[in-house]
């Protein structure tokens, strides 16, 4: 009704939360798809009022890719988009935009690439900001620095297994975990 009426401001935000409902779903093939047109019409409106709303979109589109392991495309689709220099994006979006791209990286095998970004990231992370996607970042650090025989990645393992805990991602806690078994050593 509402894109009938001509008012795009409401069907925007309709299909964006259509789009979140589909990644709930687990259908995130759709929720990419859905993303991407909501995208082309945001983009096409060449509006700055539209900036927090396009860069969510965007990061939304790439953690669709993400959860499909599709690695390249989660990094390809935050290489794109057109913003105005002059936009801020919300601290905790940047975050959660920069762990998607480490952990793009990181799957990619670009793993200085990816500390890098975690690095960054968690420069702007606070208490207020860790949550599970904090967990991540300090997953890949840990790696990281596991990878190059640093001990302290197993001080940063050890938090990303609590906050993945703390956020009820149980499966990649017990995953991490093996890391501590006196076996693994």
């Amino acid at each position: 009704l509402a894109d009938a009426n001509g008012n795009d401001n409401i069907t925007i935000r309709a299909d964006i939360l259509r789009a979140v409902s589909l990644h709930n779903l687990e259908r995130y093939q759709d929720a990419r798809n859905l993303n991407f047109r909501i995208l082309q019409h945001l983009e096409s409106k060449q509006e700055t009022d539209f900036n927090d709303e396009m860069y969510l979109v965007r990061t939304r589109a790439a953690d669709n890719a993400l959860q499909m392991e599709n690695w390249a495309d989660a990094f390809q689709i935050l290489s794109e988009g057109n913003l105005k220099p002059e936009f801020v994006p919300r601290t905790q979006i940047l975050i959660w935009r920069m762990s998607i791209r480490a952990r793009a990286l990181y799957s990619l095998e670009r793993e200085d690439e990816a500390f890098a970004e975690v690095d960054s990231a968690l420069k702007l992370t606070t208490d207020e900001f860790e949550n599970w996607v904090t967990a991540y970042l300090y997953e890949i650090r840990g790696q990281v620095l596991l990878h190059k025989n640093k001990r302290e990645g197993s001080r940063d393992l050890a938090h990303s297994i609590a906050l993945h805990l703390a956020n009820n991602q149980d499966e990649q806690a017990r995953s991490l975990s093996i890391h501590f078994m006196p076996s693994h050593e």
